[in-house]
């Protein structure tokens, strides 16, 4: 998967959690119909969303960061593979 995709869905994923969740206010009235409200935003939703940005962040860094300016090539997706996998010799 190319890193510049990995980024984006990364990013949209960490808005669907904050969007997608179950809603921390429900009621039921005296008639026994249920409601809920989806305009609350509870601690763990956003820590969750916060750190997927997080990663989407250093992912973006590894592949994208300093010194990959107008350079950037293929060897963007081997700076994210060595990355993850440090002391692999892919030169095999």
């Amino acid at each position: 998967m190319p890193a510049s995709l990995l980024i984006v869905v990364g990013i949209v994923v960490a808005m669907v959690t904050l969007i997608f969740h179950d809603d921390p206010a429900r009621w039921t009235t005296a008639e026994g119909q249920h409601h809920s409200t989806s305009d609350l935003v509870t601690g763990t939703e956003s820590l969750i969303s916060l750190s997927i940005l997080a990663a989407v962040v250093a992912i973006a860094w590894i592949v994208l960061g300093p010194g990959a300016g107008s350079a950037r090539s293929a060897l963007s997706e081997d700076r994210l593979g060595d990355a993850l996998h440090p002391g692999v010799d892919r030169e095999q």
